[in-house]
């Protein structure tokens, strides 16, 4: 079960491709904004793993060069 769950997750996070960052994001906001009402300790379980997903999807978009000035000009 839990290797289905890993696979599945994965599977989600593959699909999302660069628009993880700003999916968590938004997220986070309409949570922090109370539009996704959680309480206790849930508020705070949620914020730390929307926290950690969007900064997996900053180092993923690192690694790629979506940071790189190089790739800019080569796109551009």
């Amino acid at each position: 079960m839990k290797a289905k769950i890993k696979n599945l997750l994965k599977k989600a996070w593959d699909l999302a491709k660069g628009n993880k960052t700003i999916f968590c994001l938004i997220l986070l906001n309409l949570v922090e904004v109370g539009l996704i009402p959680l309480t206790g300790g849930w508020y705070a379980v949620v914020k730390v793993i929307l926290i950690t997903l969007t900064g997996g999807s900053l180092i993923d978009h690192y690694k790629s060069g979506h940071f790189s000035t190089k790739r800019m000009i080569k796109e551009g």
